[in-house]
């Protein structure tokens, strides 16, 4: 039993991955990683829900956003969107290193303020589909 757990003991060693490998090595962690999930995946609502709404006949709010729209399409959208999503993560990222928890309110209040559109063209679409 003793010579298992030291050739065990051995294999664990050598399997384990070296602690400095690979493209961002060095680097530190993020720090709001759950929330930048979250930012991403409600960003990404956010441009479905906007085509969708455009595509019954709705209109979008947001004036730079509607000039982006009637410029370059949905690729433009998806640009300007996901531009701004990662101006936000790397804002909440230096700003959380400085002061931890106004970074992380910022990673918060960020997904928070961008579900309001995704709340408000769902309920666009609910009404939508019901007024038929």
């Amino acid at each position: 039993m003793t010579s298992f757990r030291l050739y065990k003991h051995a294999v664990d060693e050598q399997a384990a991955p070296p602690e400095d490998v690979g493209l961002m090595s060095g680097q530190p962690n993020m720090l709001f990683p759950n929330q930048y999930a979250w930012f991403i995946f409600v960003a990404a609502l956010d441009i479905m829900m906007t085509w969708t709404v455009l595509g019954i006949g709705g209109h979008e709010v947001n004036l730079l956003a509607d000039a982006i729209i009637s410029y370059r399409g949905l690729p433009g959208l998806i640009l300007f969107k996901f531009s701004l999503t990662v101006f936000v993560i790397l804002m909440s990222e230096f700003i959380g290193r400085r002061r931890y928890e106004t970074g992380k309110s910022l990673a918060e209040w960020s997904v928070a303020i961008s579900t309001i559109p995704v709340v408000v063209a769902g309920v666009q679409l609910l009404i939508f589909a019901y007024s038929f």
